[in-house]
Formats: structure tokens, sequence, C-alpha cells
């Protein structure tokens, strides 16, 4: 009877185990983050990336991010307004100042995208997640508990290199429903599981935010990309580690 009840209760820690393996990560940390305002010096009307300044909040990762092994990123500007983008200087890129968010929900730096006049897009480098059975990703965000208009957007998703098509979605806001979005003001974790990878041999994360005024901010931190066994392997493992403790005992 004991060896039933232990080998019972081997079967239900071993199935609730998960050996998450980290592929990729930042937390926007390995960059040094100057204080004060981005301004870019491209062309509102045009579609382009941004650049890093002298002295200014860094945009683009660098080389002291890869050198840490940290997933890389660039922003860059869409003209959806036909407005001033961020060309008269906003709070955007690297920051350690946390008067809105209390502390960042991994280190002393996160990443901040706000007063965007248009649509500010920052991606992630290209990740080979074809040889996971499944994987996890995770992004901490906190978006500043204010008013939103019908045409701000926010978008956070993955997506083949190659393709236009959302391989997944971790979250989709707009207009009233960012406004109405219940965890604003506080970091929330917002997640995905792909279980079908194979045409993920480069894929990339992006964040898409769509805003016009300075109080409309959204902070990112704690990006995390993991392989997981699918439940079927966990399951598959857990009763067959039950089944070679009772054959031994």
């Amino acid at each position: 009877m004991k060896k039933l009840l232990f080998a019972m209760m081997l079967l239900i820690v071993l199935s609730t185990i998960v050996n998450a393996q980290m592929l990729f990560k930042t937390s926007f940390e390995n960059e040094k983050a100057f204080p004060g305002k981005y301004t870019d010096t491209g062309d509102a009307s045009k579609n382009h990336q941004l650049l890093n300044n002298p002295n200014e909040p860094i945009v683009n990762s660098t080389s002291s991010s890869q050198s840490h092994g940290d997933l890389g990123f660039k922003a860059s500007y869409i003209n959806t307004r036909d407005s001033m983008g961020l060309t008269n200087g906003v709070y955007f890129g690297v920051i350690k100042t946390k008067s809105t968010v209390g502390e960042f929900s991994d280190g002393n730096q996160g990443y901040v995208l706000s007063d965007c006049d248009g649509k500010a897009q920052l991606t992630f480098d290209s990740m080979d997640l074809s040889n996971s059975l499944a994987v996890k990703i995770s992004v901490d965000i906190f978006i500043k508990d204010t008013s939103y208009e019908g045409n701000d957007s926010l978008l956070v998703a993955l997506k083949p290199s190659n393709s236009p098509v959302n391989a997944a979605v971790l979250l989709d806001l707009s207009g009233d429903e960012i406004e109405n979005n219940s965890k604003n003001g506080t970091w929330q974790t917002i997640t995905a599981t792909i279980t079908d990878t194979s045409k993920l041999n480069s894929a990339q994360l992006y964040i898409e935010f769509d805003s016009n005024s300075t109080d409309e901010r959204v902070y990112i931190d704690n990006i995390r990309v993991e392989s997981v066994p699918e439940p079927t392997a966990i399951s598959t493992i857990a009763v067959g580690s039950a089944l070679c403790w009772l054959r031994q005992h």
C-alpha cells in the first residue's frame, strides 16, 4: 500500500514538473540607460528605422547586449497619422526611471514606448525555434493607466521572419480595450505557448504601439523564450518513472 501511495505521489509530482530550457531572453539590463527624451532625426512622413543618438535613450541594442547573450532588438517608425512621429522628443527606449512603474519586473531597467504620433515597432532578433518540441514566450508589460483613444492600438506577437502571418499573439488591444484593460497600472505577464515549431526556424517577436499622447505609455521588461516539453511528453515521462520505481521496489 505504501509503495502504491508513493508511486502515485511520484506520478503527480513528475506530471507537474516542466523542465523548461531558456533559449532567448533580455531584460534590457546590459545597455546604458541615458536620462531624458529620445528625438527621431528621420522623416516623419516616411516609414523608417530609428537610430541610436549620442547621449539619448538607446532604441536599438548594441554590442553590449550581444556580448552578454541578450536577445537583440531594433525600433522603427511607421507613419499612420501623418503627424510628427518621434521627431519632437519623447520618452522612448531603454530607461531606468521608475516613477510610473514603481519597480521594473526584472532588474533595474526596461524599455518604454510612448507618444509615437504614429506606430512604433520594436522587433527582436530572429530566433531558431524549430528544434524545440514546444516553446513558451513570455513578456512582462506595464500599460500606463490613463485615457486612450479609439485609434490607439497595442500588439505583441511572434511571426516567422519570412511571413506576415503571426504564429502567436500574446496581446492585441485597441481603443477602449486598452483603456478598459483591468490590469492597467500594474505589471502583467503575457504568454503564448506554441506546440508546432516546425516552421519557426527564423521567428521574431515584435511589439507595436500606435498612440499620440505623452501620457500613453507602454513599458516592457523580462522577455523570455523557453523550450518546454509537450504535455503528452511530460505524462509519458511521469508514468514511465513511476513504473520503473514500482518494478525496482
